[in-house]
């Protein structure tokens, strides 16, 4: 995958995606062939263990493709519960209040959502290719457990490099004196950014009562789900203060337990989503239906992923805890569907989905991905970074061409260690300039600002994902679609890595 030095297009004709200059012809081609439809489900929890091992193979193509093989196993597991899964999710909506022709109709979508061609090797064929593989990188050790350690090392070592202007250079110390680490991701909160709240109203509905039902949902990589209300009356071009709805939750203050993960498992993988919107009585019945059924379609999608991994083996670079998102991304894919069908004033949502590989004895290396499921290739998008010049602050559309993919990859980044700020001269603003918030309403395109580049200094992305995402109304007719543009928002994000001391 090359990286080029323009942004993407603003705007395809009607069933095709758009062209990213970004990417390249052959890639394009392949996005055009969807035509803006997201990958799987299956596919989408696996994007942070590719960008894993893509950016290995640059390094180590031996362990890249032991890591590729790795994912295969797993999504060769899951494939089998598929069809039980979808038998528990048809059995369950026939006492609900959705009508019978819709209930087919969402199991047909949702069939076809969950996983792409099935795997043509069956799940005893692919261990067997990977034990045979493991086995020819570490041929004269019998002991299992040495083995894995051993691997993890190369595997760690093989990423890192690919990090490093010259990847032949001595790495830099990376040992970790912590013994537990932990990931967040959320809204950040006001203090934090320097404004009166997290969330940005570009532009906002004529309609009062859309303009007072603005409601945030986060869904936490432990699987809560935080909703939070707007204050009072949205205005355009000022900050929307939020309130915990229910579930207590402090925007000025503090994040609560719920947000942290542990990492616990070696890879591990989370998934956090956020999820806007602005009130309508449809709106308010899909919000009741989902709310009403969320716990057991969610049970449904973990049993067939505790299912799935009873026949996964453990065996080093087999990242059976990518399945861990499932549950998360089933639910919003089910909450799209429904509307999609039932409603002209869909909100796009954003998915963080974090991975994190960790030898013995090491900081954590996390890849960090984000995609909006309902934005086709304009969710897609390389996402935007930030320069910072003289103390301003803007969004960086043209990316220097010498930057590896391990650097810079269309849906997310590489973090090595802590997500530390800068503390020098270089260090960012506390406040993000009003036109920053302005740029990703207009372009409709993310930026993360913390991993800045700036003139002068090693043009490397720093060790930090804070990011600015729109949400805007992405489907309907010509004259719903100019009455939605009079909605559109900006919601500042937050994901870390450190160490609990």
């Amino acid at each position: 995958m090359s990286v080029q030095g323009e942004e993407p297009s603003e705007a395809a004709p009607e069933g095709t995606a758009a062209q990213n200059p970004n990417l390249t012809d052959e890639e394009n081609q392949e996005a055009d062939v969807v035509a803006g439809e997201p990958p799987s489900l299956l596919d989408q929890v696996s994007e942070g263990w590719e960008l894993l091992s893509e950016a290995a193979e640059e390094v180590d193509p031996d362990v890249g493709s032991l890591m590729a093989n790795g994912l295969q196993l797993v999504h060769a597991a899951f494939e089998q519960q598929i069809d039980p899964l979808i038998t528990n999710l048809r059995d369950y909506l026939r006492d609900t209040e959705l009508t019978p022709t819709f209930q087919a109709e969402l199991i047909e979508q949702l069939g076809h959502q969950l996983t792409g061609p099935r795997s043509p090797f069956s799940l005893q064929a692919l261990e067997e290719h990977h034990r045979r593989t493991l086995q020819a990188l570490e041929p004269d050790i019998d002991d299992p457990a040495l083995v894995e350690e051993r691997t993890l090392f190369r595997t760690e070592a093989a990423v890192r490099s690919s990090l490093e202007e010259d990847p032949a250079a001595p790495l830099p110390d990376n040992l970790s004196y912590v013994q537990e680490w932990r990931i967040l991701a959320t809204v950040d909160r006001p203090q934090l950014i320097g404004h009166d709240g997290s969330l940005y109203c570009a532009v906002a509905s004529r309609q009062p009562q859309w303009r007072r039902k603005v409601r945030l949902a986060e869904t936490t990589y432990q699987g809560d789900a935080y909703p939070s209300v707007s204050t009072g009356d949205v205005s355009s071009h000022q900050w929307v203060r939020l309130q915990g709805e229910g579930i207590p939750r402090d925007f000025d203050e503090h994040e609560s337990d719920g947000f942290a993960w542990t990492i616990l498992n070696n890879p591990d993988a989370v998934a956090y989503l956020l999820q806007l919107n602005v009130g309508g009585d449809i709106e308010d019945m899909v919000h009741t239906f989902i709310t009403t059924h969320e716990a057991a379609i969610k049970q449904f999608a973990e049993d067939a992923v505790t299912a799935a991994r009873a026949f996964i083996p453990h065996l080093v670079l087999v990242p059976s805890a990518a399945l861990n998102a499932i549950p998360t991304v089933m639910l919003a894919a089910i909450k799209k569907i429904l509307t999609d069908r039932h409603n002209d004033r869909t909100m796009p949502s954003w998915l963080v989905q974090h991975t994190v590989l960790q030898a013995p004895n090491r900081t954590p290396i996390s890849a960090i991905t984000l995609r909006s499921p309902e934005q086709g290739s304009l969710g897609r998008a390389t996402l935007a970074g930030a320069n910072l010049v003289a103390g301003q602050i803007s969004a960086m559309e043209k990316y220097p061409q010498r930057f590896k993919v391990a650097q810079l990859w269309p849906r997310g980044r590489i973090v090595d260690g802590a997500t530390q700020p800068e503390r020098d001269a270089n260090a960012f603003p506390k406040e993000l300039p009003t036109s920053l918030w302005e740029w990703v309403a207009e372009k409709r395109r993310p930026v993360v600002w913390s991993d800045a580049w700036t003139t002068g200094e090693r043009e490397v992305p720093k060790s930090a994902f804070r990011a600015l995402v729109p949400i805007r109304s992405v489907k309907g007719s010509s004259r719903q679609q100019e009455r939605r543009h009079r909605q559109s928002y900006v919601a500042a994000l937050r994901v870390e890595v450190y160490p609990n001391d």
